[in-house]
């Protein structure tokens, strides 16, 4: 006696295909099979040439997805598409893992250029502080996939140190350009203000930190003595 495999009924006067589907559930069952199918092979080719990382990521969603929705006919015995859906499912995964991965890989790499070729200490600063932000949106969409989150997570601490690192080389370069046009107090500043950056900072080289602090004491030595030494000649003229 045959039974429906998607609708479960049976009886001597119910046939089926060789799907294992009864006259009732060919058609719509076929149909949706079919349109799904449809939807995942243009997504995938779509997922390998798309020209937009957002794109590829993209379609590997929609891949998953659509696949999700055959699962229930490949629990029923109900032949579907190849690979299986649940298989398709945990590629799709997998290959938007490790799209997101290498994508925001070459993000970093991209804003070491462009931070090379910005015109503006600003530029170089927001080429690493997009990379930081766009890790971080990726690493709320993760949904608990601990794996690739312990990866972005590696992304985004290199993002971060070429983010302050950068920040750093601009205060330096802002001070050194004070200290050439003998604006010595603003350079002192500068330099203090890079001193703050470094002493709160736990991995910093400590023969660094001295060596600014030695900076920051002869500039400060040499920006006092002739104000000394003038407040001294009037206090004498007075006396």
């Amino acid at each position: 006696m045959a039974t429906c495999r998607y609708c479960g009924k049976g009886g001597i006067f119910r046939s089926v295909d060789g799907n294992g589907l009864c006259g009732d559930c060919r058609r719509p069952v076929l149909l949706s099979i079919t349109s799904t199918k449809r939807v995942i092979d243009e997504s995938l080719k779509l997922a390998q040439t798309g020209k937009t990382l957002s794109t590829r990521l993209g379609r590997w969603d929609i891949i998953a997805e659509k696949a999700e929705h055959l699962v229930e006919y490949e629990r029923r015995g109900i032949p579907t598409i190849t690979p299986l859906p649940s298989e398709l499912i945990t590629f799709a995964r997998g290959q938007r893992r490790t799209l997101l991965r290498q994508g925001l890989d070459d993000a970093l790499s991209a804003a070491e250029t462009r931070a090379e070729l910005a015109a503006t200490p600003s530029a170089r600063v927001n080429a690493f502080a997009k990379v930081v932000e766009a890790v971080q949106d990726a690493r709320r969409a993760a949904d608990g996939d601990r794996e690739l989150d312990a990866q972005l997570e590696a992304i985004e601490i290199r993002a971060r140190a070429r983010h302050r690192e950068v920040q750093l080389e601009n205060l330096v370069d802002a001070a050194r350009k004070a200290q050439f046009k003998g604006q010595t107090s603003k350079a002192v500043d500068g330099y203090r203000d890079v001193l703050y950056e470094l002493r709160k900072d736990p991995t910093s080289n400590a023969r660094e930190i001295q060596a600014l602090e030695s900076l920051i004491a002869q500039l400060q030595a040499s920006d006092i003595g002739p104000a000394s030494r003038a407040h001294a000649a009037k206090a004498a003229d007075d006396g």
